[in-house]
């Protein structure tokens, strides 16, 4: 028996997000900021969500503060906010830990350690529920899957995260 590999994984379930409030995402704290929030603490806020009814290719999506200005329209980040996250979006991987579904699989440790991140833009867009995204930090010093359990047309969602540390 043993030794045994224990997870290193943190899991933060149903993060309520909305475009233009609560848009500004914490790998590190596995949190949703305000941009009040976000100004306080810039070099804690690794993406952005917002959502946008046109062109109907954008809709729901996660960019990284340092994207380009096209995957931000309209958007004015708080002062210091500019960090570049890399991000990969996937779909039909369903966290059994984070859907809460009756069946799915799990991403563990070697799932988070080994995603290939290299090339990688820094924005998601196009979102779905029941869609995730692998993402990168900018310092390389965590690696999340986030996983979107619900979206409106409002421009609103919930999403769960499992963070893990490289």
């Amino acid at each position: 028996m043993g030794p045994y590999a224990i997870s290193k994984m943190s899991i933060m379930k149903n993060l309520a997000v909305s475009n233009g409030v609560n848009a500004y995402i914490s790998i590190e704290d596995m949190a949703v900021y305000n941009a009040a929030a976000a100004a306080a603490n810039p070099n804690k806020i690794d993406l952005v969500y917002l959502y946008r009814a046109a062109p109907t290719t954008f809709t729901h999506a996660l960019v990284s503060p340092a994207a380009d200005g096209a995957y931000l329209p309209g958007v004015t980040l708080p002062s210091g906010v500019n960090r570049s996250t890399k991000l990969r979006k996937v779909f039909n991987l369903q966290d059994r830990n984070l859907a809460n579904l009756q069946y799915g699989i799990y991403v563990d440790d070697v799932d988070l350690a080994s995603v290939d991140m290299t090339d990688m833009p820094n924005y998601a867009l196009g979102l779905r529920a029941e869609a995730g995204v692998w993402v990168e930090t900018a310092d390389k010093k965590y690696r999340a899957y986030i996983f979107i359990n619900s979206i409106n047309a409002a421009g609103t969602a919930v999403i769960s995260m499992l963070r893990y540390t490289l």
